[in-house]
């Protein structure tokens, strides 16, 4: 049995405006959701972590922060192919919940329930990975940028809270 997928589902962070995006974020349909929200929130802890590095150079420890930069560019690329891969993970759960009941529909629902699971355990991941050269950051920033040093460790936090709560509620049911 197949069952649609709401119209919005095609919508990708790139096809978008961050106003379209958030637009789209407040309709009442399954993509983008929470998971999609705490993928952006990681994309931009990663660019305010690339900024930060971009104004840091010269300051002494060059290869450090050229490092860091590298990674948060490619946490941020992550961080956006799991703002989509998230919002359809959605859309098709949600698909699976409105299904006929029976032996297919809980199938498809564990099988979409681990499969949004683990975008959101990628994202944690990703999250997590920069910790570390964001603390080192801290030290080495310019320092008329701390605040965005403190605002990039707070977006990450959200997105690693994000990631908890969408794991434990996709696989709680299980």
């Amino acid at each position: 049995m197949s069952v649609d997928v709401p119209a919005n589902s095609a919508l990708t962070v790139r096809s978008t405006s961050v106003s379209g995006w958030t637009e789209a974020l407040a309709e009442a349909a399954p993509n983008p959701g929470g998971g999609s929200a705490g993928a952006v929130v990681l994309g931009f802890a990663a660019a305010l972590i690339e900024m930060v590095c971009g104004y840091s150079v010269g300051r002494g420890s060059d290869e450090e922060v050229a490092a860091l930069a590298q990674d948060a560019a490619a946490l941020r690329r992550t961080a956006l192919r799991l703002v989509d891969e998230d919002g359809e993970a959605s859309a098709r759960l949600a698909a699976a919940y409105r299904s006929e009941p029976g032996p297919d529909r809980d199938r498809r629902i564990r099988e979409e329930s681990v499969r949004a699971a683990e975008t959101c355990a990628e994202m944690a991941s990703g999250a997590i990975a920069v910790l570390p050269g964001l603390a080192r950051l801290a030290d080495l920033a310019n320092p008329a940028l701390i605040a965005d040093v403190v605002v990039a460790g707070d977006m990450l936090r959200t997105a690693l809270a994000t990631s908890r709560t969408n794991i434990g509620v996709d696989l709680g049911g299980l």
